[in-house]
């Protein structure tokens, strides 16, 4: 499958359901579509995320639903090809525009070695923006274990003196307390 295939697939999967429609049925077919994926996927994919499709190329869709439908596929192919699409992502870590992206999708594939990517964010947390520091919780607290809970740890006390920080830190160390029971 080419870029505009993909582009074209992204764009139904974002747009309404039209009148006939239903949530079963577009997961359905989201699903039928994220089968099909083999490891070329991979790099077509992160091709889309480097470099957004134009508006002539989206067509009539809205760009951000595209983004959400994007990100969803590359969360999906991230389950089903981990250690290749890791090795690929990683890459791109230093690339501060794609830095939250990169965190929801490690937060969404819930695999306890992205920690170490996520780990290299909050060693480097000078520059973190908000978007990137509640994200980085909420992808530690998805993946969960012993390990996201030392980082949750760790960044309470980084961030002890903001207390919307520590109240989504809490939250988060509190179900994966309960998780572990």
């Amino acid at each position: 499958m080419k870029r505009d295939e993909y582009i074209r697939i992204l764009s139904e999967l974002a747009g309404p359901l039209g009148p006939f429609g239903t949530i079963e049925y577009s997961d359905k077919k989201t699903n039928d579509w994220y089968d099909t994926f083999d490891t070329d996927s991979i790099d077509v994919l992160i091709d889309l995320l480097l470099n957004p499709p134009s508006k002539k190329e989206l067509g009539y869709e809205i760009p951000e639903y595209f983004d959400v439908e994007l990100d969803d596929a590359l969360v999906s192919i991230g389950k089903k090809f981990f250690a290749i699409f890791l090795e690929k992502i990683k890459v791109l870590i230093e690339l501060k525009h794609l830095r939250v992206t990169i965190i929801y999708i490690l937060g969404g594939i819930g695999h306890q070695e992205g920690l170490g990517v996520l780990s290299g964010f909050i060693e480097n947390s000078n520059d973190l923006t908000d978007d990137e520091i509640f994200g980085l919780i909420d992808s530690l607290g998805r993946i969960g274990g012993i390990k996201a809970e030392e980082k949750l740890e760790q960044m309470k006390i980084m961030y002890s003196d903001q207390n919307d920080i520590l109240k989504q830190i809490e939250i988060w160390l509190k179900n994966i307390k309960n998780k572990d029971k």
